[in-house]
């Protein structure tokens, strides 16, 4: 804020400057009257509305440009990017494929690839050349293949594939689009230096640099060392170090300064070195049991039509086979199901459903099997016990290779049918292992253990972007609401006393005087 004592008249310049990631406070302009700004109308930058829509990638080049920004065809890998194999492009199907709007899934077994776009459905396998598209055969001039964990096929083939267009320069530059697009040779060289071009400091690439910019301002840490600079092109090479440090690439010169954060351990609302709040985490939780613990599934249809766009807030259906929680499947009225295939014919010994809200609904199920996925036979009518979040149903170690979960009746009254969380078993002792640890998937951020357990609480700031800010857990005072249930000690250790629910409390003063509070449910088995 801004306060002035005896003050009547003001003339206030206030500068604001938008800073990507990474990216230094410039040095401050000259003040200037409101009447002599002017905007500049010079050419129009590739960064802009000029490449929307845009996905541009270069041969045997890691470095791509999707969604109005520059990035990797692979982040976790630099060695995944465009090839020419016999003659012929070939591209990698995820990084093209979401980048408009596909959804893209692997099975394991097969070694197939699916593609899901709003209009489409397209498969492939690894090594065949043949492709489907809604069911229709293509032939690919180069057999789909994996590198580096990651699928390739032809150029050409995937674009069409996808209802897109596609230009390409003799240089190896593909620009895939909506519609088709002309550039003139000045515009396809400032792509190619975009693509090209890859800066990095102490090995951290620099995400926001620009070829047509040719001056910069990098943030460092009060009082770290300057960074060792590298420039990498298909052109040359450099490595040096300075400040600030200057480049020649391509007939280019760039120049780096380097300049310390001045808010860097200042106290402040936008300060990442302040806490604005804890993170209780529990350091011996044990360990769940994963995903393979329970039968593998092949596949799952539904009887809805399901998308991410129609229910955004429902995950999407394979997700409920997951140690992820918060996906779920949902359709409205009774007869809706959803199927699973095994993939090959399977001993079935039971199943686990936990209802979305089943703690204040209720379900009831059909739970029918088939070998054929034709002809189902039904094996029981589930309910879901009424407060419980979940609910196992025998299925009479049967064998087969579908089983279809059709909704019959919920308590809802918008007639919703929900599935959280579904499990299949094919024997006792699995049902067992899985079910007793059930619990921790529906107490996330939580502790749900047994009496007599002792565990040890680890304590952590954060800042408002989530990042973490150390402190003390001897700065922490830890209490619990009901010392009956759970109690803690200073230094973190909860001692679950006996079956019952409780929070324990974690407040701390930060050193602007803020207080700062936090719980952590607690339930005991």
């Amino acid at each position: 804020y801004i306060h002035l004592t005896n003050q009547q008249t003001l003339n206030l310049t206030v500068e604001f400057v938008p800073l990507k990631e990474g990216e230094g406070i410039p040095s401050p302009q000259p003040v200037k009257a409101l009447a002599d700004w002017s905007v500049d109308t010079g050419a129009e930058p590739l960064t802009s509305s000029s490449l929307d829509g845009v996905v541009a990638l270069k041969v045997d080049n890691p470095n791509a440009y999707a969604k109005g920004a520059k990035t990797y065809v692979d982040t976790a890998n630099l060695d995944i990017k465009p090839i020419v194999q016999n003659g012929r492009t070939l591209v990698p199907v995820r990084f093209i494929s979401e980048n408009f709007g596909g959804t893209v899934s692997w099975d394991e077994a097969s070694q197939t690839v699916g593609i899901k776009t709003k209009t489409k459905n397209i498969s492939l396998q690894i090594g065949s050349d043949k492709m489907y598209i809604d069911g229709q055969e293509k032939i690919l001039d180069v057999p789909a293949q994996t590198i580096g964990g990651r699928t390739l096929i032809p150029l050409r083939a995937l674009v069409e594939a996808l209802g897109k267009q596609v230009f390409w320069d003799d240089r190896g530059l593909i620009l895939i689009t909506d519609a088709p697009v002309t550039y003139d040779a000045a515009k396809i060289d400032k792509i190619i230096d975009l693509l090209d071009i890859r800066v990095q400091f102490d090995g951290k690439e620099m995400k926001f640099f620009d070829s047509e910019v040719y001056d910069y301002n990098v943030e460092i840490a009060k009082g770290a060392p300057i960074p060792t600079l590298s420039v990498i092109s298909d052109k040359e090479a450099a490595v040096l170090q300075g400040n600030p440090a200057t480049v020649t690439v391509g007939g280019k010169r760039y120049t780096f300064h380097f300049v310390e954060n001045p808010f860097d351990g200042v106290s402040g609302t936008g300060t990442e070195g302040v806490a604005k709040t804890l993170s209780v985490t529990v350091k011996n939780a044990g360990t769940l049991p994963n995903y393979q613990t329970y039968i593998d599934i092949a596949s799952a249809t539904s009887s809805i039509e399901f998308s991410e766009e129609k229910y955004p807030e429902n995950g999407s259906y394979d997700g409920i086979i997951s140690e992820e929680t918060t996906n779920r499947w949902s359709a409205q009225g009774s007869g809706n199901w959803i199927c699973y295939d095994f993939g090959k014919v399977t001993k079935l010994h039971s199943v686990a459903i936990a209802g979305y809200l089943a703690i204040s609904r209720n379900y009831k199920y059909d739970i029918e099997a088939s070998s054929d996925g034709v002809h189902f036979t039904k094996i029981c009518e589930a309910a879901t016990e009424p407060g419980a979040n979940r609910s196992v149903f025998k299925l009479g170690d049967i064998e087969a290779r579908y089983v279809r979960v059709t909704g019959t009746y919920t308590s809802n009254s918008g007639a919703w049918l929900g599935i959280s969380e579904i499990r299949f078993y094919d024997n006792a002792q699995m049902e067992a292992d899985d079910q007793s640890a059930w619990n921790h998937y529906f107490y996330t951020n939580s502790i749900y253990a047994k009496a007599g357990e002792a565990l040890q609480l680890e304590i952590a700031g954060k800042s408002k972007s989530g990042q973490a800010v150390p402190i003390a857990i001897a700065d922490v005072t830890l209490t619990s609401e009901n010392p009956e249930i759970a109690t803690v000690s200073p230094d973190g250790v909860v001692t679950l006393v006996k079956a019952g629910s409780t929070n324990i409390v974690a407040e701390t003063i930060t050193v602007l005087g803020n207080r700062i509070r936090t719980s952590l449910p607690v339930t005991v088995e």
